[in-house]
């Protein structure tokens, strides 16, 4: 069987080639009405766009035009201001993971911070048609609902959610760190080191920004590690120190694995000394070595995301998939204080 070219859209339409060619890479110059005829009959016959010929002919475009042709990534970012970007390290080292690869790839990239400067979705759609912006890496942040992902017409864009898997976005490509995979990691080295019983414990939004992950990997892990006690996890709505002391004193885990600073900090100040045992499961540089954890490699996060979006304006797709992917990116193991090598001797 043949496979359907542009020419073959543009005698079905009665047009010329070119104007197929605008139409398929969704540029303005082409009507609305025009593109959604050379759309639909493209869909007809079966058309598929061969990724590396339009590699090719970005390549093309670019020698004709120049780095203005090469085309722009939007960052839109709903949470948090850029001011407080260092207060989430992960996500900082995934934007620079994200940007570094749009531009090792040729291709442009602008954040739009929008707790700083708040678009109603008509003005953001204004702005992005513009800029000639068909590819867009959506981070809503946290407190997830309709009002964090902007209201844009998504058929018109290639997209990709960076860092969250959030049931709400599952009609979006998403990149993120791998949550069961951080948890397993975590046990192995604890279980290495000698722990025999081991708790979950960290605010509930970080559970439920990502499906839940790392409270369904904890509930699994007897089957993976049969020597180990596993306590019932500490997923406060609310995050204090008493809540979590009563916790501890309560089931008493040789090991703690969270995503926040303060457990380390609270327990020595029980007095507990050597007894402190605990694992970062979003370790960064900024924890010193103080830490033990599990670093989240945020930057091939925000690299996998590029690549997804990439990708969908290279294959010259738009809209939400029929098919979502999930690409999750393992951590590696960092060792540090929290820890020691034999934690028995320690207790």
């Amino acid at each position: 069987m043949t496979q359907p070219t542009q020419q073959g859209i543009a005698r079905e339409l009665s047009i010329s080639q070119f104007t197929v060619s605008l139409a398929l890479r969704n540029d303005r110059r082409i009507s609305a009405a025009t593109r959604k005829r050379v759309l639909a009959a493209a869909e007809r016959l079966g058309y598929r766009a061969d990724p590396l010929v339009s590699a090719l002919m970005a390549r093309v475009r670019r020698g004709r035009k120049g780095a203005a042709a090469r085309g722009c990534i939007a960052c839109l970012l709903v949470q948090p201001s850029k001011a407080r970007l260092r207060e989430q390290p992960s996500l900082e080292r995934a934007l620079k993971g994200a940007r570094q690869r749009a531009a090792q790839l040729g291709f442009g990239w602008e954040e739009f911070w929008l707790v700083d400067r708040p678009l109603r979705a008509a003005r953001l759609a204004d702005v992005l048609e513009a800029r000639g912006i068909h590819g867009v890496v959506l981070h809503p942040g946290e407190g997830l609902d309709e009002s964090n992902v902007p209201a844009l017409s998504w058929d018109r864009y290639a997209c990709a959610v960076l860092a969250l898997l959030d049931r709400s976005l599952a009609g979006f490509h998403a990149a993120s760190i791998a949550p069961f995979r951080h948890v397993e990691l975590a046990l192995q080295q604890a279980v290495a080191a000698g722990a025999r019983s081991a708790g979950l414990a960290l605010p509930a939004r970080y559970d439920r920004l990502l499906e839940r992950l790392y409270s369904g990997a904890m509930a699994s892990a007897a089957a993976f590690f049969p020597g180990l006690q596993v306590v019932p996890s500490h997923l406060p709505e609310t995050w204090t120190r008493a809540s979590f002391i009563a916790w501890w004193s309560r089931h008493r885990p040789d090991v703690v694995l969270t995503r926040s600073p303060e457990p380390l900090t609270w327990l020595k100040a029980t007095n507990q000394g050597a007894k402190v045992f605990c694992l970062h499961l979003g370790w960064h540089e900024g924890l010193g070595s103080a830490w033990a954890g599990i670093d989240p490699c945020a930057e091939a996060v925000g690299a996998a995301c590029a690549d997804l979006v990439i990708e969908q304006l290279l294959a010259n797709e738009r809209g939400m998939p029929a098919a979502p992917k999930m690409v999750l990116v393992g951590g590696c193991w960092r060792p540090g204080a929290s820890l020691p090598a034999t934690l028995l001797k320690n207790k």
